[in-house]
């Protein structure tokens, strides 16, 4: 009976620190988010660096980012079931890193689609795998008493992180094109 009690007390706690879960759990799915909100108030300034004539074309940005995000998904569903969650979650990260950096590098606007064509992908490990249906996050919270309290804990703090990213990110961009006038 000594086992039996203490089996429910063990399979309650998480391996980690919750706040450090909540806090893994808002970065995962704040990312995407990131991804796209990031680029939205450069996108002038994107299509001007990069000689893009056409105003509309610069759209483009966040359109192959979307396309790399629906296709990943694609890939890393199959590839997580084979290889279980943690290695494609890592390589996905991976990906969305070294693409995000040579976006930020990329010399052609034709390049700088294609790196965000990747990063989508990389991005669709992070959504899928972190905390989409069947993810960490569930297999994770699943066995736990506290599961209804987790997953709403992560989306409020992904949100207070989006929230202050755009604000600073939108303060930043906007007293630079300022200082250019």
């Amino acid at each position: 009976m000594d086992q039996q009690s203490q089996a429910p007390q063990q399979a309650s706690k998480l391996p980690i620190p919750r706040w450090e879960f909540i806090a893994l759990c808002a970065a995962l799915m704040a990312l995407n988010s990131l991804a796209i909100d990031i680029m939205l108030p450069a996108l002038q300034q994107i299509g001007a660096t990069l000689g893009v004539e056409n105003e509309n074309h610069r759209q483009y940005v966040i359109t192959a980012y979307i396309l790399g995000f629906g296709g990943g998904q694609l890939f890393f569903g199959p590839i997580s079931d084979r290889f279980g969650r943690r290695a494609p979650l890592v390589v996905g990260l991976a990906v969305y890193v070294v693409a995000a950096a040579a976006a930020a590098i990329a010399p052609s606007f034709t390049i700088l689609l294609l790196c965000r064509l990747v990063q989508g992908i990389g991005a669709a490990a992070t959504r899928l795998i972190g905390v989409g249906p069947d993810s960490v996050v569930d297999g994770l919270v699943a066995s736990h008493a506290h599961v209804n309290i987790v997953k709403p804990a992560a989306a409020r703090a992904e949100a207070r992180v989006r929230v202050v990213i755009s604000v600073s990110l939108s303060v930043r961009i906007n007293s630079k094109a300022l200082s250019h006038c």
